[in-house]
């Protein structure tokens, strides 16, 4: 997986792509058209903004995974920083290493399988989005009326 700036990075840039279109014909037509006045285009266009939002969808779950990361090891290291900062004297020392040593290794679980996790996560959206298509389908979902 890559790192968690890329993940930022890749994210970002989705989702501006996804918003700065509609920024742009706010501003070229004073509001956003509904129609394109072609059904092709109408329909290339809701399947390019759908794209997009799954792409988007699929990207923030590394990111996601990766920033909870993050979290969870600064918040291990200040606890750590603490109980070490004490030493043997206080009555709580020893609950609170073994809860801190038992959130490292949780966490440490976690950043061991985060490519699995995120896979797992990939395929159940995948799997909602293969029982979800055909409905959309037959709703409507990409036909060029509004």
């Amino acid at each position: 997986m890559f790192s968690l700036k890329t993940h930022a990075i890749i994210s970002g840039t989705i989702f501006a792509l996804l918003v700065l279109p509609g920024i742009g014909f706010d501003v070229i037509y004073d509001e956003t058209p509904t129609t394109t006045g072609s059904p092709t285009m109408d329909t290339a266009i809701k399947i390019g903004v759908f794209t997009l939002f799954l792409a988007l969808g699929f990207s923030l779950v590394p990111l996601m995974i990766k920033l909870w990361l993050a979290g969870q090891e600064r918040i291990a290291n200040r606890i750590l920083a603490v109980v070490r900062g004490r030493g043997s004297t206080g009555d709580n020392v020893g609950v609170t290493e073994k809860l801190a040593s038992a959130n490292v290794a949780f966490v440490g679980v976690i950043a061991r399988h985060q490519t699995r996790i995120v896979l797992i996560a990939w395929a159940l959206y995948a799997l909602g989005f293969a029982i979800a298509i055909p409905a959309m389908i037959q709703d409507g979902f990409f036909s060029p009326q509004p």
